[in-house]
């Protein structure tokens, strides 16, 4: 599998609480690179921006420091990852393949039964503006 440059990673610290400003700080100097805060997810985890997008092959070397530190539970590159079978070619601006738009494969906006049924609410929108920001 193809990786693509990224400037983001997420870590899962032990402690749930930890603060983001002053791992950054922290892990920066481990690592020998500035990382900043960005945010902490719905899931706990933290996410750290780096100066530039770089290679994968960069980010393991990175990651496998970050790994070791005591009291990190995980760290992974921050990647938007697609279905192999669904993307043959990378998207580019918003279109994959045959001009198929990656909102097709989106089924989570939707699919009524299991997803947000976003068109349904979009239909019912007193507006004759067919964009919606």
């Amino acid at each position: 599998m193809e990786h693509k440059p990224t400037d983001q990673i997420i870590i899962k610290f032990d402690n749930a609480n930890v603060g983001g400003n002053s791992q950054a700080r922290t892990l920066s100097t481990r690592l020998n690179k500035k990382l900043a805060f960005v945010r902490k997810t719905s899931q706990g985890s933290y996410v750290f921006r780096l100066p530039s997008r770089e290679i994968f092959s960069s980010l393991k070397a990175y990651l496998k420091v970050l790994k070791a530190i005591s009291g990190i539970k995980y760290a992974e590159a921050d990647q938007m990852m697609f279905a192999i079978d669904d993307l043959a070619t990378p998207p580019t601006e918003g279109i994959i393949g045959a001009k198929k738009p990656i909102y097709d494969l989106q089924w989570h906006y939707f699919e009524p039964l299991g997803g947000m049924n976003a068109d349904g609410a979009w239909n019912q929108l007193d507006s004759s503006d067919s964009v919606v920001n």
